[in-house]
């Protein structure tokens, strides 16, 4: 369980979200532009598929976010060895939002059926074992990238202010499910203040930063951190 904290007990409105996206823009624009860029010229979905330049860029990015991980062949080829393997997991979740999972939910992975949540833990397991310093901060990175919708990132210092253990299972079992609590509660403070639809406020909350509710909860999460030990 996610032990309570202060940082997990505070209710988030999706004005501090909006704040935070301001806020990181402003503090880190090269971080900002970093993202836009590998979104845009890097195939996150096709990794598997890709070349190893591709693989590369991929590598490229999470080093610019400080995951200070080889840039070479041998790792390219790895990433692109596991996200082939991770596709069957991966597609059984391409349709999933943060708000709206149900980690309960039972899937068919490989002839086997799973719960979202556990199809989230070996995930993001099977890639921190790939090794060359791939770490739980580089997965969840790496996560996102596949799938923004869905996917939180997290750092040390994250993990420290939530007291949630820096781990596959802790990702998945605890440090998801407060997020997609939280993005809710963002949810909810639109509609209380606007009076609309829930689909009209997350639309609303999305298209008014271009950022996709996991990335705001990051850069609202940086902001409670101070934008330190990313």
């Amino acid at each position: 369980m996610v032990h309570s904290v202060h940082m997990n007990n505070e209710y988030v409105r999706y004005s501090e979200l909006l704040e935070a996206n301001k806020w990181f823009r402003k503090n880190a624009p090269t971080d900002d532009r970093a993202y836009d860029t590998s979104l845009r010229f890097t195939n996150w979905h096709d990794l598997h598929s890709s070349s190893l330049e591709q693989a590369k860029k991929a590598i490229f990015f999470l080093n610019q976010w400080r995951c200070r991980i080889p840039r070479t062949n041998e790792l390219a080829q790895k990433i692109k060895e596991t996200h082939k393997v991770l596709l069957p997991f991966l597609k059984a979740v391409e349709f999933e939002t943060l708000q709206d999972i149900n980690l309960e939910k039972i899937k068919k992975v490989n002839d086997e059926w799973l719960r979202i949540k556990r199809i989230i833990h070996l995930t993001f397991d099977e890639l921190m074992n790939m090794g060359y310093r791939f770490s739980y901060v580089a997965t969840s990175k790496f996560l996102h990238m596949v799938n923004s919708r869905l996917f939180m990132m997290w750092d040390n210092r994250i993990c420290e202010n939530y007291h949630v253990k820096p781990s596959a299972y802790a990702y998945a079992h605890d440090f998801i499910p407060l997020m997609k609590s939280k993005a809710n509660q963002a949810i909810e403070s639109y509609i209380r203040e606007h009076k609309c639809a829930r689909d009209a406020a997350v639309r609303e909350i999305t298209q008014n930063t271009g950022r996709c509710l996991p990335k705001l909860l990051d850069e609202f999460n940086l902001r409670k951190t101070q934008f330190r030990g990313r």
